[in-house]
């Protein structure tokens, strides 16, 4: 196990990779804030506009001994996802993660199936993520 702060800097790290904007890297990186990319409505907000999640995630994260640093939600006539992008307190897996994420895929949870950890392929944009695929 890794103290909070080193999991903090590889949260940061991994924004980094992402290429996410530059402002939600700085929010988490000084006050831990969390934003979630809203692909349906094409915004990014703080996790505060989304109170279902603040609660949830503070109890989460002490469950999985993970910190959550992204939060992407997308909606389709079939189904609505939530991923919850993470990085966990076991550094073990760093390398390879952060290898897959340069490749376009990332672990994350499905907040609706909470309990099953996938791989997703992402697509970023202009700072934002603007596409999620199913692995």
């Amino acid at each position: 196990m890794v103290s909070e702060n080193i999991v903090i800097d590889e949260c940061v790290n991994r924004m980094k990779i992402l290429k996410l904007d530059s402002k939600i890297i700085d929010d988490f990186k000084s006050a831990h804030k969390i934003y979630v990319s809203d692909l349906a409505n094409d915004n990014v907000a703080e996790i505060t506009a989304y109170p279902m999640f603040k609660t949830f995630i503070l109890k989460f994260e002490r469950a999985k001994k993970v910190k959550i640093y992204h939060i992407v939600h997308t909606e389709s006539t079939n189904t609505d996802r939530t991923y919850l992008l993470y990085v966990s307190h076991n550094k073990e897996n760093w390398k390879n993660e952060n290898r897959d994420m340069k490749l376009g895929y990332i672990e994350a949870y499905a907040y609706e199936e909470i309990r099953e950890q996938k791989i997703i392929g992402i697509e970023i944009s202009d700072g934002k993520i603007v596409n999620v695929n199913n692995m």
